[in-house]
């Protein structure tokens, strides 16, 4: 692992790829809308199913159109 803390130049290149991730990663809003519209006290889960294909299953970036889907359990009261 990395000892030492990070350089200015090192915490530059982390803050743009992170950048360049979200602005690549459209489905991510779908989803956080998804899970504001579900109920506060239930256990929601929210699951992304991205094609087999998909370079975010190997780590990369987001290039399909993943499905997504919602289901929330109500405990007891």
């Amino acid at each position: 692992m990395h000892d030492q803390p990070l350089t200015r130049r090192e915490c530059r290149q982390l803050e743009r790829a992170a950048a360049k991730a979200r602005r690549g990663q459209s489905y991510v809003a779908r989803v956080i809308e998804a899970g504001q519209s579900l109920p506060a006290e239930s256990v929601s889960i929210i699951e992304v199913r991205h094609d087999d294909w998909c370079p975010k299953l190997a780590g990369g970036l987001c290039r399909c159109q993943p499905a997504s889907g919602t289901s929330h359990h109500v405990g007891p009261r």
